[in-house]
């Protein structure tokens, strides 16, 4: 799962920065997720996940 946020973040080209500010999680603790160093809660995965699909729908 956590390389699954930095692929799709990636591929929807967004920052750690960025997917920040949509999400609201610290961006420290987005780069702890996706180098596997933190687990999230259900809904703070569920935010990123929201906050990917919105840029994404952006476009």
């Amino acid at each position: 799962m956590k390389k699954n946020i930095r692929l799709l973040r990636v591929a929807s080209r967004m920052s750690q920065w960025e997917l920040s500010k949509l999400s609201g999680i610290p961006q420290s603790k987005i780069s702890l997720y996706e180098n596997d160093l933190i687990d999230l809660s259900d809904e703070e995965r569920k935010r990123l996940h929201e906050a990917i699909d919105l840029q994404n729908n952006r476009g």
